[in-house]
């Protein structure tokens, strides 16, 4: 390899590897924009009966988990909580499972929990 040629693969390779240094930078950018989404949604309750449990998966699983998004708390009829909506994953649109004392439950499919702010639920 000649002189030139070595010249020539050395830029080669910087250049390759600027890239792949930008891309990633851009990557990372673009996660950590994600990450710093608010995922607070609040929960009216509207309906006479207490809000007992939430559970709430990326709308792209097929899998509630076991997570109860109340914890110990409830939801009083005529009251509200504002409960962070946030499993880790860096999704932001969500099927929510509202489960009420009385057995009733509501499903709220693909909620995109970075841009709605409220579910409300009120007696039919």
């Amino acid at each position: 390899m000649v002189a030139s040629d070595r010249k020539a693969w050395a830029l080669a390779n910087a250049i390759g590897l600027g890239l792949f240094l930008a891309a990633a930078a851009i990557t990372l950018a673009t996660a950590s924009k994600a990450d710093e989404l608010d995922r607070h949604i609040e929960f009216v309750n509207g309906t006479g009966t207490e809000l007992t449990y939430v559970y709430a998966s990326p709308s792209t699983s097929d899998y509630w988990g076991t997570r109860d998004y109340l914890g110990s708390s409830v939801v009083e009829s005529g009251t509200s909580k504002i409960i962070n909506i946030d499993d880790g994953s860096g999704a932001c649109v969500y099927d929510i499972n509202a489960i009420f004392s009385d057995g009733d439950e509501v499903k709220s499919w693909k909620v995109d929990v970075c841009n709605e702010y409220q579910l409300a639920y009120s007696e039919e």
